[in-house]
């Protein structure tokens, strides 16, 4: 259950690729779709231990089961730029069961591909 579903957002989780002479290649696949609420971070939430702010950041509330991990790569449906996670995901269990993703824009967009 999400809280006010405002945005759609594609999720994208790592895996391995084919072998190079470096190594795998890296690969996002595309995980699915999810309808998310979406919040800019708030002062309180977005200061650093050393008192400095950070920009362009997100949290969004989603259902338990969605397959965000720490590593997963998000875009807006549609868009072009990217966000990370930041931390892991934190699953909330009481009262309204939800996920709470802390995410921020990415400066250099992830390729994001179909393998």
């Amino acid at each position: 259950m999400t809280f006010f579903p405002n945005t759609t957002l594609e999720i994208w989780n790592y895996s391995k690729g084919e072998m190079d002479q470096y190594g795998p290649k890296i690969v996002y696949t595309h995980t699915g779709d999810l309808m998310v609420d979406m919040q800019p971070m708030n002062h309180n939430d977005n200061q650093t231990s050393s008192g400095r702010l950070e920009g362009d950041q997100y949290k969004i509330y989603t259902n338990l089961d969605a397959p965000i991990s720490s590593t997963s790569i998000l875009r807006i449906k549609g868009e072009t730029p990217t966000y990370s996670v930041i931390g892991s995901p934190e699953r909330n269990n009481h009262l309204l069961p939800h996920l709470k993703v802390q995410i921020q824009l990415q400066q250099t967009p992830t390729q994001l591909t179909e393998a």
